[in-house]
């Protein structure tokens, strides 16, 4: 691995980043044009929600309780 490599990663990586924050800004502008700024806000509430809870559901601990439930029937 060179320099060179480094410095090539590093630019895609860039400007993947900014192609994926222009892009969800664009689509935020989209979504807000077609269903409204109270829905939007809405919108935006669950899913904050559902990202600060998201690294709950990813540790796992679904399938121990949905094997739980299922013995305990």
């Amino acid at each position: 691995m060179t320099v060179e490599d480094i410095g090539r990663g590093i630019k895609y990586n860039a400007l993947g980043k900014s192609i994926s924050v222009l892009t969800g800004l664009l689509i935020s502008i989209l979504i807000v044009r077609g269903i409204g700024k109270e829905e939007y806000g809405l919108f935006i509430f669950v899913m904050s929600i559902f990202m600060l809870l998201s690294p709950i559901y990813n540790l796992g601990l679904t399938r121990p309780l949905t094997r739980y439930v299922a013995e305990y029937k």
